[in-house]
């Protein structure tokens, strides 16, 4: 009767070694699994920081080129203000011009003498 319990026991150890053994490579694949998907994650991530440090170097670019263009739209405007003023300016000159002259009494143009001597150059 005991080497019929010593065979039962060792039978009874096999069965839970053989369960241990798939639970064991069950919970091995499964870290497998997780150390793969921890690694995409990570990899993701990694690309995810390197695509905010490249969005945040194109935002700066363009920062400093609407700097570059605001200060020239800025110089734009005045050489415009300052050209607008002087047109203005300008036209209100002609015009006083205009009105001066329109206002003067008009004389018969001389008539110069045609001397042939002094005309040309030749003489005394």
């Amino acid at each position: 009767m005991i080497p019929l319990v010593i065979a039962l026991l060792i039978a009874a150890l096999c069965i839970i070694i053989a369960v241990l053994s798939v639970f064991v490579t069950v919970v091995i694949r499964r870290n497998s699994r997780l150390e793969r998907e921890k690694k995409r994650r990570v990899y993701e991530l990694e690309s995810a920081i390197a695509a905010e440090k490249a969005l945040k170097e194109q935002v700066d670019r363009l920062q400093e080129t609407n700097n570059v263009l605001s200060e020239s739209l800025t110089q734009a405007s005045q050489d415009y203000n300052l050209l607008a003023r002087e047109h203005r300016e300008l036209e209100a000159r002609t015009s006083a011009l205009q009105k001066t002259l329109e206002a003067q009494p008009t004389a018969p143009k001389r008539a110069m003498r045609k001397n042939s001597a002094s005309a040309s150059g030749e003489g005394t």
